[in-house]
């Protein structure tokens, strides 16, 4: 489904399983990963399978993760993590989760790709 917004079009797909998400992270080079950490407990096993070594970053789900103060930690993190201007980030999650990857792909190199998984769609 193709959605209008002010900043432009995009794509959102409904998908029934997550081998969906390995096809997604195939075709989507380089891609990074930031994962809900209890979500990356219960998939990391799977994850790991798709996404090359040293480009997840687990986070803890909470309120504070969305404040001034914490968004340079995992920026710089995912600099740590050769995030560039051409990667696309992957952001598996809640709110919260999503909220930080949206913020932080907006302002990283002024502006990179990114899609957005649900946990609802994991779990």
């Amino acid at each position: 489904m193709k959605i209008c917004s002010a900043s432009g079009e995009y794509e959102v797909r409904f998908c029934a399983s997550l081998s969906v998400l390995s096809r997604l992270i195939r075709s989507s080079a380089p891609t990074h990963l930031l994962v809900d950490a209890k979500i990356y407990r219960t998939y990391g096993k799977w994850i790991r399978r798709w996404v090359p070594p040293g480009k997840t970053l687990s986070v803890r789900s909470s309120e504070t993760l969305k404040s001034l103060e914490q968004t340079p930690r995992v920026i710089e993190a995912l600099l740590r993590m050769d995030i560039r201007k051409n990667s696309v980030l992957l952001v598996i999650g809640g709110g919260v989760v999503q909220d930080l990857g949206c913020f932080i792909t907006s302002i990283l190199f002024r502006g990179i790709r990114w899609n957005f998984v649900d946990r609802k769609s994991v779990v």
